[in-house]
């Protein structure tokens, strides 16, 4: 072979092999939707495929903890209402208590109904998140942080926050520090069932009645507190799906092929692979089966 058909050979087979490169592209294209299959075909819009789907996983990751935050501050929330709710009972309790004229046996009965409304309170101060974990004990969240004996209630958490992150360098705690207000008005509804037991209505009237209306009120500014926060996880959630929507719209832009577009490029990939074959046969006079190009993947 001499150097002109040498180099005919070579040009034509490369041909081949371009056109069947195309094809096996265009092919692979219209097979998988996607207008790229591996980096190499297209490394500009790879390489910002991947980064917009490593965004887009960071924010479902954010989203994720949101979900989970709102779950946790729900129930403590849901909590505080009932304590609130429990503290009213409370304060009607001393109300019919203060007036002087109860006999011994509503006195001893109210005495019972406070040593119960204690109990409940307690209990809900023991609230558990939908993950097991304990909403008001701090970073000591696996047991129960609350504990009565006899008219002492033993804190047995910590007041350190469990911090989820829901954003970049952004941070929100997913517990709620009752300690102080819980000691506080278990110590209060304890004066208040020693002077029911007592008779002590000058007591309920002057102390034990506004100490009641004192936690009624702590427990509420802690649940608006609660109220806000969760406000807040409700608008980073929106602006989070927002910013989703968005990404999966640029992904698709970046990486899906256009189906009719697709078709026509295989189709047209397909005529000039066939001709580059006719063009191999007569320029060189061989047969097909000589020019067939070698291709894998």
């Amino acid at each position: 072979m001499n150097v002109s058909t040498a180099y005919r050979y070579t040009q034509i087979d490369n041909n081949i092999s371009a056109a069947a490169l195309a094809m096996q592209n265009a092919q692979e294209e219209v097979s998988t939707g996607k207008l790229f299959n591996n980096i190499s075909q297209n490394p500009v819009a790879a390489v910002t495929s991947l980064s917009l789907q490593s965004l887009q996983n960071q924010i479902t990751q954010y989203n994720a903890n949101l979900a989970g935050l709102k779950s946790n501050l729900g129930a403590g929330s849901s909590a505080l209402s009932s304590m609130s709710t429990l503290l009213d009972q409370a304060n009607s309790i001393a109300v019919a208590a203060s007036n002087g004229s109860q006999s011994t046996s509503a006195m001893t009965a109210y005495a019972t109904q406070i040593s119960s409304i204690e109990q409940s309170l307690v209990g809900l101060a023991n609230t558990q998140g939908p993950d097991g974990q304990y909403v008001f004990g701090g970073q000591k969240n696996n047991a129960a942080p609350f504990t009565a004996s006899g008219n002492t209630l033993t804190f047995n958490g910590d007041t350190n926050n469990v911090n989820v992150e829901v954003g970049p360098g952004t941070t929100i705690p997913s517990n709620v520090d009752i300690s102080g207000t819980m000691t506080t008005l278990f110590s209060h509804l304890e004066a208040l069932k020693s002077d029911i037991q007592s008779g002590s209505t000058a007591n309920i009237s002057k102390t034990d009645l506004a100490n009641i209306q004192s936690d009624i009120n702590s427990v509420s500014q802690t649940n608006g507190a609660v109220g806000v926060t969760l406000d807040r996880v409700s608008q980073l959630t929106s602006e989070n799906t927002t910013r989703l929507n968005d990404l999966t719209t640029t992904i698709s832009n970046t990486d899906d092929a256009n189906v009719a577009q697709a078709a026509s490029q295989l189709q047209l990939a397909q005529n000039t692979y066939q001709a580059a074959l006719s063009a191999s046969s007569i320029g060189l006079n061989l047969g097909l089966v000589n020019f067939m190009p070698t291709t894998s993947g």
